[in-house]
């Protein structure tokens, strides 16, 4: 019993002094295997030690397994008593100190109570994972390293956590693809709504919204009635506050481009903006939908007119007229 409880402990500790010196789930199962096959290998789990050169008989005396396989010899074949097999169990126990100590550095230095310097240094707790967390992390690595960057491995990697940790929240590239979208259309929203709401955007004509609009659908040949539109004010506000949101997420151009607005969570945000506009008195038509998709069509190619290098050179390298910015 004493040997099998101090085999037990040694292998133990090796498995937890593994796991922490890997960095990633899969290299501390490769090398458990690898570093299990090799200990028992030469320890005699497969054949006798006395079988071995004598070099490899020496080096047996490296593995937990030859004194645990000693033991067991000792007292099942021999009848010996614990007192015989002292030995063998005080050299399972230091086995068992050194690999407690490999794990104790480690765990020590993984929470943070001791810097390799030896200098004391805060201590941190693992992050909590939320879709809002996962989705701003994607946007940030998309704007510094480019969206052909972006995966669920390198989002991973700079999040410190492992891909099946995504799967609760985002299922597949193609979720967190809309996710950012999702993030570009709340910043440009909540940008638009800010200035609306601090007054930065005053539509003339802000009681006739609905008449006013429906008249210039109806009579597209009165610049007048639509200049005095608070629909256009809207969408001319709307169109500056989208381009100013992607100049800041160039990478995001081509993506809100083949990704138009679509999902439950971003015409959810539409919704937000037409409820605050409403409350202003401004009723949105059946048709505001369209109208919002347009513009934003629109105003995302013209932006990607200016951020997204052409086909064969670079912007500055190329002769080309650049667009207009929209009024």
């Amino acid at each position: 019993m004493a040997v099998l409880l101090s085999f037990s402990a040694v292998l133990s500790a090796l498995g937890v002094a593994i796991a922490l010196w890997s960095h990633s789930r899969d290299a501390a199962l490769s090398m458990s295997n690898i570093v299990g096959m090799l200990a028992a290998g030469i320890g005699g789990a497969f054949c006798t030690v006395s079988s071995f050169p004598d070099w490899a008989q020496h080096a047996a005396r490296l593995s937990p397994a030859y004194w645990a396989n000693a033991a067991i010899n000792k007292v099942s074949l021999d009848g010996l008593g614990f007192a015989d097999i002292a030995p063998q169990i005080g050299a399972l126990l230091g086995f068992f100190a050194a690999f407690a100590a490999l794990a104790l550095i480690k765990f020590r230095y993984h929470k943070g109570v001791i810097h390799p310097s030896g200098e004391p240094m805060p201590s941190s707790k693992p992050r909590a994972l939320s879709r809002d967390i996962i989705l701003s992390a994607a946007l940030e690595l998309v704007d510094e390293e480019g969206l052909s960057a972006l995966s669920l491995r390198s989002l991973g990697k700079r999040l410190g956590v492992s891909q099946a940790a995504f799967y609760r929240h985002i299922p597949d590239k193609a979720a967190l693809l809309e996710g950012i979208s999702e993030q570009v259309w709340r910043l440009t929203f909540d940008s638009f709504l800010a200035r609306v709401e601090g007054g930065k955007v005053d539509p003339p004509g802000r009681s006739e919204s609905t008449t006013s609009s429906e008249a210039t659908h109806d009579a597209p040949g009165a610049p007048q009635a639509a200049s005095a539109s608070p629909l256009l004010a809207y969408m001319r506000e709307y169109a500056h506050c989208l381009a100013a949101t992607l100049r800041a997420h160039p990478g995001t151009v081509m993506l809100l481009l083949t990704h138009p607005m679509s999902t439950p969570e971003q015409l959810s945000q539409l919704a937000r903006v037409f409820v605050a506009l409403a409350r202003r008195g401004f009723t949105p038509n059946a048709d505001m939908l369209g109208l919002v998709n347009a513009v934003s069509i629109y105003t995302t190619a013209f932006v990607a007119a200016e951020v997204v290098p052409p086909v064969g050179g670079t912007l500055s390298s190329l002769s080309i007229c650049r667009p207009r910015a929209p009024h």
